[in-house]
């Protein structure tokens, strides 16, 4: 924290920014770590989120239900589906370097209310994150995807005028977003319910909510159209969930502290009070999983993944950047 108040002042104070400039750098960085990793073979390490996305396609290729596939060492496609469809152009070439490496371009142009100066703030924070790093190494995508929700919450408490095409279009866009991991519910929730509480447009926000329910269950429904209803219910991200990560009173108990997040949440801390919800998840089925396998096998072994906890950065990131007017 003393670093990033450090960082602040100085980039407020020693100089100012050219954006422009600011970006070309960022391209050029970006391309030169893209052309780096393309030398170091997706097998060097042995974290597999590209092989799901891989198996994912691939049975959908084949004309396989996915949801009833696993990789050899035993791991479930727990993502939901459109976390695959938007990791589509990574399998179809092969670049699955380039969902790590948009997370600073999200960053830059997905939180409105921040200024140049805290943006640039939070890029530096990216880049020396060793989260960051290792994502890039492993071609991870759990900081891009949860960019991608933290963005969204941001632009949804950003809006000033709820008119029905807002409705419409953050609805349908936020159930989409919703169905790339269904713990992302969580800091969705808190963003809303902080938004019926404090907006006079209160039935707009709960139907634009209605709305995100209904694009959820959509996907399920065109993917039972494609298979079968009996295949979708048996297998999906949420029985997968449930059976894996969590029982299912726990989901009740997070969606009741997602609740109390969101009516007790100020507009300085929204997106803080969505990242606590994300951290206890995390840190409970890490807990969960010891309970059941024990320390060396949940943590050491297969059976949990503490890199989890990076879901939990950008939404943290944007208040450990926050000015007075955010």
């Amino acid at each position: 924290m003393v670093i990033m108040v450090f960082m602040r002042c100085s980039l407020h104070s020693i100089f100012q920014i050219d954006q422009k400039r600011l970006l070309i750098g960022l391209g050029i960085l970006t391309a030169a770590a893209f052309f780096a990793m393309r030398f170091v073979p997706l097998t060097a390490f042995t974290i597999d989120r590209w092989k799901i996305i891989n198996l994912f396609w691939d049975s959908v290729r084949a004309g396989v239900y996915p949801y009833g596939m696993s990789t050899p060492v035993g791991n479930s496609l727990g993502a939901s589906p459109v976390y695959f469809l938007i990791a589509y152009p990574a399998y179809a070439t092969g670049w699955f370097e380039l969902l790590p490496l948009s997370v600073p371009w999200i960053w830059w142009f997905g939180f409105p209310r921040l200024n140049l100066q805290l943006r640039l703030t939070g890029l530096i924070f990216i880049f020396a994150s060793p989260i960051f790093i290792y994502e890039i190494l492993t071609r991870s995508t759990l900081l891009f995807n949860s960019i991608l929700i933290a963005a969204f919450c941001a632009w949804i408490l950003s809006v000033k005028t709820w008119n029905w095409k807002i409705v419409i279009l953050y609805g349908i866009l936020g159930g989409l977003l919703l169905n790339t991991r269904t713990v992302f519910g969580l800091p969705i929730a808190v963003a809303m319910l902080y938004l019926i509480r404090r907006r006079e447009l209160s039935m707009r926000i709960i139907c634009t909510a209605c709305m995100m329910a209904m694009t959820y269950i959509a996907v399920y429904v065109i993917f039972a159209l494609f298979w079968s209803t009996a295949e979708v219910l048996t297998a999906n991200p949420l029985t997968v969930q449930s059976e894996n990560l969590y029982p299912p009173l726990f989901m009740l108990i997070m969606i009741f502290i997602a609740t109390v997040g969101g009516l007790v949440a100020c507009r300085k801390n929204v997106l803080l009070f969505g990242g606590v919800c994300m951290f206890i998840a995390v840190a409970a089925y890490i807990a969960i999983q010891i309970s059941r396998h024990g320390c060396q096998a949940a943590l050491l072994g297969k059976e949990s993944d503490i890199t989890y906890l990076a879901f939990c950065l950008p939404f943290i990131l944007p208040y450990l950047t926050l000015s007075k007017k955010y």
